[in-house]
Formats: C-alpha cells, sequence, structure tokens
C-alpha cells in the first residue's frame, strides 16, 4: 500500500527532526555540505554519522504505524522500501534547503 503523499512529508519531516536530535550541528552542517558535493542523489552522507536506516525506520513507525520488523514479508520488499524511497527523497530536500517544520 502506498501511503498518502501527505503522510510520506510527515516522515520525511519526522526523520529530519530525529536526524537534528541525533547528530551535533556540526556534524548535521557537515552532511549538508557533502550531500551538496554529492555526485549522485542516491548517496546521503547522514550515513557517515549515524545508522539513518533506522532513524527513518523509527520515523514511518511513528508516523505511518508501519514496522518494518513486524510487518508482513510481502509488504517489506515492496510498497514498504517503495514508501521508505519517497519518503527519503522529500527528506533529501528538505536537509538540502535547510528547512522542517515537523508537521503533528
Amino acid at each position: 500500500m502506498k501511503l498518502p503523499k501527505g503522510t510520506l512529508q510527515k516522515v520525511a519531516h519526522r526523520f529530519v527532526s530525529r536526524l537534528r536530535k541525533e547528530l551535533t550541528h556540526e556534524e548535521f552542517e557537515a552532511m549538508r555540505v557533502a550531500n551538496s558535493a554529492e555526485a549522485s542523489s542516491r548517496f546521503c552522507h547522514s550515513h557517515d554519522y549515524c545508522d539513518a536506516d533506522m532513524i527513518m525506520f523509527e520515523a514511518i513507525e511513528e508516523v505511518a504505524g508501519i514496522s518494518a520488523v513486524t510487518g508482513r514479508s510481502d509488504y517489506i520488499k515492496s510498497d514498504y522500501t517503495k514508501n521508505r524511497n519517497i519518503a527519503w527523497a522529500l527528506a533529501s530536500k528538505i536537509i538540502a534547503e535547510n528547512t522542517n517544520q515537523e508537521v503533528e
């Protein structure tokens, strides 16, 4: 099941909020600079400082109530990955623009 765009935007904002809490200000800014210099948009330098996948998993579970751990395996293989990738792309834009207005 593809999550609605509004839900995915909330996931992206939650991810960035959690990432800001996990990283120091200096690490977050260094990540932003490294991301802007990265040739491929498929890479995010948040992984240089933390397990960003776990932070994304937690954001999806908190916002959408879907767990990567306890979900159905067919969902994990398809829809979960698609939703995660969309949320990741949205979060990357938030990080690049240095804006985050988390919506509850």
